[in-house]
């Protein structure tokens, strides 16, 4: 098999697996929503932030997913538009990071919530775990600022 052959082969797989793999994870995301948003566990902070990192998510695989399956088909749009080269990779970056950032603060709930010491879990409340879900996306959209002025086109590649 030529090298061609099996680039184009890779290519048919690659197309089919991530439609599927696209389609359940939204799917998945959104049940784990589902479930942390149930009105028992609404009040408790680790679930509003369970269920904001698979909000998260749902958002970074649609960023993510149908772009690339459209690059499978068609030329890639940030390898010929420096523009939308530079605000992919600063979005992508962002979007990743808030997720994360979303299941260490989950984490870090959990220890406050069972924590002997009063002023640690008073740290847990609802009121102040939405303020934070709504103060996380502000810092890690300043935060990669540097990507679109390091980000050029060589190559014929969308790079930094």
């Amino acid at each position: 098999m030529s090298v061609i052959t099996t680039l184009t082969l890779i290519q048919y797989y690659l197309t089919n697996i991530l439609g599927g793999l696209l389609v359940i994870g939204v799917f998945g995301n959104i049940l784990n929503c589902l479930v942390f948003l149930r009105k028992r566990l609404r009040s408790n902070p680790c679930s509003i932030l369970f269920a904001a990192a698979s909000l998260a998510n749902i958002i970074v695989m649609i960023y993510f997913i149908i772009p690339t399956i459209n690059s499978l088909y068609n030329t890639p749009l940030e390898n010929s538009n420096l523009i939308y080269c530079k605000l992919r990779l600063y979005i992508r970056n962002a979007l990743l990071v808030i997720s994360r950032a979303y299941l260490s603060l989950a984490c870090v709930a959990c220890y406050a919530q069972s924590s002997r010491n009063a002023r640690i879990r008073e740290l847990c409340r609802t009121k102040i775990v939405i303020r934070i879900i709504l103060i996380v996306p502000i810092i890690w959209f300043i935060i990669p600022l540097h990507i679109p002025l390091t980000t050029t086109i060589l190559n014929g590649k969308c790079s930094m």
